[in-house]
């Protein structure tokens, strides 16, 4: 977005995911959920069949972790630990509008992100409602972006002295 001199896209997407990222990570705290693999086991047949990438082993950890705390989390193990609202969810979203400016990689990105949303249902991390969540998250965070933008955009074009209407919108 950068290159190509979309600068309001660009700072679109950068407010979009601090806002959002704050806002799944702040959900997730003060109420706190897991996948499916916390819950439910999958029978041999399935997860041989499918190979999901969230095994019932993670589920049993995050319910260790949950009961016990996390202790030590190195980088390379720190999969998801946030089910609800689902970031990838906001990820993939994010990452569509993001790219549906530019016609180049608009396709292709919508194609590999659409992917993204059964996805993070088949491979056992999220709920339905996750994804849901994950897609409200997004356009909350979208409309609040926007408007922070075009309050800013409005109080810088007046070319005038911090005034309080402006202050009191920022």
């Amino acid at each position: 977005l950068g290159a190509s001199g979309r600068m309001r896209d660009l700072q679109e997407f950068l407010l979009v995911v601090s806002l959002t990222s704050a806002a799944t990570i702040g959900f997730w705290a003060l109420f706190p959920a897991f996948g499916p693999t916390t819950i439910y086991d999958i029978d041999f047949e399935t997860i041989y069949g499918f190979t999901p990438t969230i095994t019932m082993d993670y589920g049993r950890d995050m319910v260790r972790m949950a009961l016990e705390g996390p202790g030590h989390i190195p980088p390379k193990n720190a999969m998801g630990l946030i089910a609800v609202p689902s970031f990838h969810i906001v990820m993939a979203l994010v990452a569509i509008r993001a790219s549906w400016s530019l016609p180049w990689v608009r396709w292709p990105f919508f194609i590999v992100n659409l992917l993204v949303l059964p996805g993070t249902i088949v491979h056992g991390g999220h709920h339905l409602v996750d994804v849901f969540g994950g897609a409200l998250v997004t356009m909350a965070g979208l409309v609040v972006a926007n408007r922070l933008l075009d309050n800013a955009a409005k109080c810088s074009s007046l070319r005038l002295p911090q005034t309080e209407d402006c202050a009191s919108r920022a």
